[in-house]
């Protein structure tokens, strides 16, 4: 998993949350965290009220999963939603023939307000009633099996657990908007176009963008009669939008930084309708390494496609980066083809094997994190 979406919604409108991964997703199965109600299904045909739904997202092939509410109440759907997602497996590509995947880990970057090492809790962030979290199916003890009969028995497949749904009830003359952010942290690449997304109840009048919480500097505002207005900020065009999706039920105040920078790094405080409602969110900074290399038994690799002679089970490697900061790997074989490698075959002297290696990295906390795969 590397992304999850709140929403906010009046009572009898629609909803969305939604959650987003890093391959293609075979099924995806929606529960109440509390346990009480229906599970949804992607498998299940789609109902009047609810509809789960698989697709792509950003050059991704059905990577995102979606959890629509066309008609949503307080009793049923306000609260915290859990979300497994059972990943494709290769049918096809080197050596299979017929044998069960082994478990295989989906890589993540960070993306919870709870750090990688300590644990520790972002106190600048404010949450609501959960703090969405992302978790490995196959380290969690006792998770429930709650897959369809029709699933794929390879045992790829990842959980979030906390997103939630806020469903108010604003019908009332002089009701107020409400406001959700849509992920409470969020990761930008240096350069790279980042959006900060703050759901509302309804559509906003008006939006305005602050550094740090609600007495914070005011960086942009968005009157009621504009949908857009943008600004230079800490060396990039920062613009805040109205946002709207009525196919999807969203409405939002929408920050886009269209070049991430590391003075944009910290926390951001966006409200609605001159101060009725607003929420913070977290914006982190990612500079993603030019080059790599890779140390496994004193042997150093580069780039994507080498031999390395490694023992079955788990192994140690260390990641160096091209500025020197070394981050640590862990490092899975197993006995099938990555995931994507439909047309992989392996190739080299008899009795050589395909094999999948994935690397879950973690590194002090003052450096950049990285991802390999």
């Amino acid at each position: 998993m590397v992304r999850y979406w709140n929403g906010v919604a009046s009572e009898d409108a629609k909803v969305v949350i939604a959650a987003k991964t890093n391959g293609k997703i075979e099924e995806c199965i929606w529960t109440k965290s509390d346990g009480r109600g229906d599970d949804y299904s992607s498998e299940d045909k789609n109902s009047r009220d609810v509809e789960v739904v698989i697709m792509d997202d950003m050059g991704g092939k059905d990577n995102l999963c979606k959890l629509k509410i066309k008609k949503a109440n307080v009793d049923d759907h306000d609260g915290l939603w859990d979300v497994l997602v059972i990943g494709k497996c290769n049918d096809k590509g080197g050596k299979r023939r017929g044998k069960k995947r082994k478990k295989r880990q989906i890589v993540t970057v960070p993306n919870t307000p709870q750090t990688m090492l300590t644990g520790t809790v972002n106190t600048g962030i404010i949450k609501r009633r959960g703090k969405p979290t992302n978790v490995r199916a196959n380290k969690r003890k006792g998770i429930e099996n709650r897959r369809s009969s029709s699933s794929s028995d390879c045992d790829n497949e990842a959980e979030y657990i906390e997103i939630e749904m806020k469903i108010v009830d604003d019908s009332g003359r002089n009701s107020k908007i409400s406001m959700l952010a849509g992920s409470f942290d969020v990761y930008g690449v240096n350069n790279e176009k980042v959006t900060l997304t703050a759901r509302t109840s309804k559509k906003p009048d008006t939006c305005i963008l602050r550094e740090d919480d609600d007495r914070g500097d005011k960086i942009v505002e968005l009157s009621k009669n504009k949908k857009k207005e943008c600004k230079q900020y800490e060396g990039s065009q920062v613009c805040l939008e109205k946002f709207e999706d009525k196919g999807d039920g969203i409405n939002a105040c929408h920050v886009v930084i269209s070049k991430m920078k590391e003075k944009h790094e910290g926390t951001y405080y966006i409200e609605a309708n001159d101060g009725d409602a607003g929420d913070e969110i977290n914006l982190n900074y990612v500079e993603i390494p030019k080059k790599t290399t890779i140390e496994i038994n004193e042997k150093e690799y580069e780039g994507d496609r080498n031999n390395v002679e490694l023992e079955s089970g788990d192994q140690t490697a260390t990641c160096m980066a091209e500025d020197g900061d070394d981050v640590f790997c862990s490092l899975w074989i197993g006995e099938e083809p990555f995931q994507g490698a439909d047309d992989f075959q392996c190739s080299g002297s008899r009795g050589d094997e395909c094999t999948e290696f994935e690397f879950e990295l973690e590194c002090p906390l003052d450096v950049d994190i990285a991802e390999l795969r």
